[in-house]
């Protein structure tokens, strides 16, 4: 942490109300705790040997618990004692109300938009429209709970009923234009490891088309992120160019196969129901990504095949596994240590990336002989 980012917080500190009133109650404590000692230590008396009694007793008495096990009995030892005790009416009041009022302004901004997020490895839902629900029932039904943070131009009071809908999610709204920095900072868009971004028509006096402000979003995320994932959906095939610029990991496109889906109604009735049906997670069934028990790694795909018919009438399509990035290092291992170096330097100062993205492997309908391997995951068609 740099010296002025601890300046910075050191002056915000100073001007929280909160720490000024908890300073207060600990420097009342610890005078009231030593004074006391001065009326009240005699070498008669068991209570007051040291500053840990009187401390003890001044905070037993500022919060008026009164256990009895220390009490003065001088005069000015219960002068003290009186002047403590209505003290801790100001003083407790003074910091019950503050943190009262922090939490209702911290709830008042949430309901509004304004709150920054707190989440770690979160998914951001950028822009809103028709469809964005279902993009929350799919994460919803995954069953685990998930963080989840949506940022769009609605109305506070239209986004609140949305968050209280899915019992699997936490859900947080920022309100402002997603292609901006500072709403992204405030999203937590680099501690985010996924990025949805959606047609936006949240704001209907917004004068670029979704499709630019999706594009320029990837830009504008992929630039503060370089390790999130980003997932789009656009309206004009044209523009799929301009996302892959972007290095956006996933791109739909709408009506993409809209032809293919209406000719199959006439070449292969049927066909087209069945796609529909499947690509539909809330009827069954539909398709959905499932983890492989470690028994079934190294066998066959036949043999896991058959098994998930039999044990849970579910139908293997596939499988899918994620390949890693290859890195400069791994490329030019070996070798003088010093050269190496200086060689990723120069790569890094002409800004070339020195690792590729990882990349998601489909192997679809495999053959019967395919040997499974680690880190496979299946692609099954689920009934239940």
């Amino acid at each position: 942490m740099s010296f002025r980012q601890l300046k910075h917080q050191a002056r915000s500190l100073f001007r929280n109300r909160l720490f000024w009133i908890v300073a207060l109650i600990v420097m009342v404590v610890l005078i009231s705790g030593n004074v006391i000692l001065i009326f009240e230590r005699a070498p008669d008396r068991e209570e007051f040997k040291s500053p840990a009694d009187g401390i003890w007793w001044a905070v037993v008495t500022l919060t008026t618990v009164g256990y009895g096990d220390h009490f003065p009995v001088t005069g000015a030892g219960r002068a003290l004692g009186v002047v403590l005790m209505f003290s801790s009416i100001i003083l407790v009041s003074l910091f019950t109300a503050t943190v009262s009022s922090i939490f209702v302004a911290r709830k008042i901004q949430e309901g509004k938009g304004l709150q920054r997020a707190t989440f770690e490895n979160h998914v951001l839902v950028c822009g809103w429209n028709g469809r964005a629900l279902r993009t929350l029932d799919r994460l919803n039904s995954q069953g685990d709970a998930s963080e989840v943070v949506l940022i769009n131009l609605m109305a506070p009071e239209d986004m609140e009923p949305v968050i209280r809908s899915y019992s699997n999610l936490e859900i947080r709204f920022i309100r402002g234009d997603f292609t901006r920095d500072e709403i992204l900072d405030q999203a937590r868009i680099r501690d985010a490891k996924y990025a949805i971004l959606l047609p936006d028509r949240s704001d209907p006096t917004t004068v670029s088309s979704p499709d630019q402000r999706t594009i320029l979003a990837a830009h504008v995320i992929r630039s503060i992120n370089p390790e999130i994932q980003v997932f789009a959906h656009i309206l004009d095939e044209e523009h799929a160019m301009d996302l892959k610029r972007a290095e956006v990991d996933g791109v739909m496109i709408s009506d993409c196969f809209a032809g293919e889906l209406l000719a199959e109604y006439v070449a292969s009735p049927g066909t087209t129901q069945a796609v529909e049906q499947l690509a539909d997670s809330r009827t069954l069934p539909n398709v959905r990504r499932m983890e492989i028990p470690d028994d079934f790694v190294g066998s066959e795909s036949m043999d896991y095949f058959i098994h998930l018919k039999k044990e849970f009438n579910q139908l293997l399509l596939g499988y899918v596994s994620e390949v890693p990035g290859v890195g400069l290092e791994d490329e030019i291992s070996g070798g003088n240590r010093e050269i190496l170096d200086l060689i990723k330097r120069k790569v890094v100062e002409a800004g070339i990336k020195t690792r590729t993205k990882s990349r998601v492997e489909i192997n679809v309908n495999p053959p019967s002989d395919y040997v499974i391997r680690e880190g496979d995951h299946a692609i099954v068609v689920c009934s239940d």
